[in-house]
């Protein structure tokens, strides 16, 4: 599988509570938006019955959720 969803360029595009795909170890995940920095974003996962979250630091490895 490729990268899936639309690119993001900057993290400056994302919001609090945006669905995106964001890569780990693992492949990808699903999660949304809680936090926005200048040069990361927090992201809220399930991983079964646990919620996570999870700090992004390159756009690369973030994409937006396409309907």
């Amino acid at each position: 599988m490729g990268r899936p969803g639309g690119a993001v360029a900057s993290f400056r595009q994302l919001k609090p509570g945006h669905h995106v795909h964001f890569y780990t170890a693992d492949g990808w995940k699903k999660g949304h938006i809680t936090q926005v920095h200048d040069a990361s974003a927090s992201i809220r996962w399930s991983q079964g019955s646990n919620e996570k979250i999870t700090n992004v630091y390159d756009t690369r490895n973030i994409r937006f959720v396409q309907s």
